[in-house]
């Protein structure tokens, strides 16, 4: 009777782990990120199924993924899933300080600090930057306080129940999508000496601030504006292990030995990567996508005001760059948001000249980036005369006064934002441009010289 006793309970045991115990076998994960902060996983899984139905759990999720957005597709019938939060123990937080820095407190005001190197059921090591160890065997009587370690304290546990159409090798897809991956554009621009042509280069800053690390995956980066509602998760950027993966931002001309082009895809443009990737939590790397050069870009000084300003206006016009993304100014792509960093090349270095924030850029538009203030070129604008015509006319004439301290002549923009129907009555030099409220002349400066800009126009409002 034992005997029977002891098999059966070993069948039983038996059945129960191999229903249970699946565990799911990677065969391939594949990362799309998007550049509004957040990131699509698909995993290729494969089980050894023995029972139908069969229960399997999957462990191997991000604490920060949204949970409605799970999904698994395989050839078969799911009949239940359940999704459980388990809570760390305390060992397994001690384990994720490891490399931390930390202050051990102890009986009598002991206290020791270091990092902490080592720790197993015998007790914990504490290594200090003076080539101290400190080993302790029991932490009952001891508190160990850790900086920048962010608790990660609830760990995911999806349960599923399936029927699937055959037993043995069960392969399936699993979907998530999660707000603790990102990706944003950074460039570098390198102006030639003469400032009418640049270099440029694209890196992808990619952050997996998730407390998993995605090994060996297929990398796509999206640049587009989907749209997405759910947000049942906001993660912490505080803490970041930077890695560069490419040549410093600063570098003037890098070259890129894998350039990766990209393509329209749907409503958005996507940088497909042509090898695996490696992202480790709480690493931010950076990736060059692609490089350009000799592309013609246009200096130009502007100085605006308005209609309301507070007369006279005193100042100094900002400096912008201009370009045309065209295939025959060696562009024609679709690029994405971003900061530039301009370099300007000189006689033994790059000097840095200023940062511009590049919104998304399609195909034949032009970019015009304001990059610095040009302290010596000085401009004073004033309103000379005023005239109300009727209760909804009004003419103004006006004075812009530009002096040019540079040893060079230099041609500016002077920007004239209005209100109401507004027409150009006189000017002392031709119009440029009008559109969107305002009208841009273009005035030259002999070198240290001064010119002036004299112009009179007609407003009428509706009250």
């Amino acid at each position: 009777m034992k005997l029977i006793t002891i098999v059966l309970a070993f069948f039983i045991f038996f059945v129960n782990f191999s229903v249970y115990s699946n565990t799911p076998n990677t065969l391939q994960t594949s990362l799309t990120i998007y550049k509004n902060n957040f990131a699509v996983v698909n995993q290729s899984l494969e089980f050894n199924l023995t029972t139908s139905p069969a229960t399997f759990e999957i462990t191997s999720l991000p604490n920060q993924f949204v949970s409605s957005s799970l999904l698994l597709s395989f050839d078969g019938e799911l009949l239940e899933s359940s999704l459980l939060w388990n809570l760390k123990d305390f060992n397994s937080h001690l384990i994720s300080a490891i490399g931390k820095d930390v202050n051990v407190f102890g009986p009598n005001g002991f206290n020791f600090k270091g990092k902490l190197a080592f720790i197993s059921d015998d007790g914990v090591i504490i290594s200090s930057e003076d080539g101290k160890s400190l080993f302790i065997s029991e932490l009952e009587n001891y508190s160990i306080l850790a900086t920048d370690f962010r608790i990660e304290n609830l760990v995911p546990k999806v349960t599923y129940k399936v029927k699937p159409k055959k037993l043995g090798k069960f392969q399936a897809n699993l979907t998530y999508q999660t707000f603790a991956i990102k990706w944003t554009g950074k460039y570098t621009a390198v102006l030639n000496s003469a400032e009418n042509k640049m270099d440029l280069v694209l890196f992808a800053e990619i952050s997996n601030q998730t407390n998993l690390d995605f090994e060996n995956v297929s990398l796509k980066l999206i640049a587009g504006q989907p749209f997405f509602f759910a947000r049942n998760y906001q993660y912490n950027s505080k803490f970041l292990n930077i890695q560069y993966d490419a040549l410093m931002a600063q570098e003037a001309s890098p070259r890129i030995a894998t350039p990766i082009e990209g393509e329209d895809v749907f409503e958005f443009y996507q940088f497909e990567f042509p090898y695996s990737v490696t992202l480790k939590k709480n690493e931010t790397k950076y990736f060059p996508l692609f490089e350009r050069k000799d592309i013609p870009v246009e200096k130009i000084y502007n100085f605006s005001f308005s209609d309301y300003s507070n007369f006279p206006v005193k100042g100094t016009p900002t400096t912008y760059f201009s370009f045309k993304n065209t295939k025959e100014n060696n562009l024609g792509l679709a690029l994405p948001s971003g900061l530039i960093d301009f370099y300007k090349i000189g006689k033994t270095t790059n000097e840095f000249v200023g940062q511009a924030n590049l919104t998304e850029l399609a195909k034949n538009n032009v970019a015009k980036l304001p990059v610095a203030k040009s302290f010596d070129i000085n401009i004073i604008a004033q309103l000379r005369d005023e005239t109300k015509l009727s209760r909804n006319v009004t003419q103004k004439s006006f004075k812009v006064e530009l002096i040019n301290s540079k040893d060079k002549d230099v041609v500016c923009e002077i920007e004239y934002h209005f209100q109401g129907d507004t027409k150009l009555l006189e000017s002392n030099f031709k119009l440029k441009s009008k559109e969107d409220g305002k009208m841009i002349f273009e005035v030259p400066i002999k070198t240290n010289s001064k010119n002036e800009l004299n112009f009179k126009v007609e407003i009428q409002t509706i009250n």
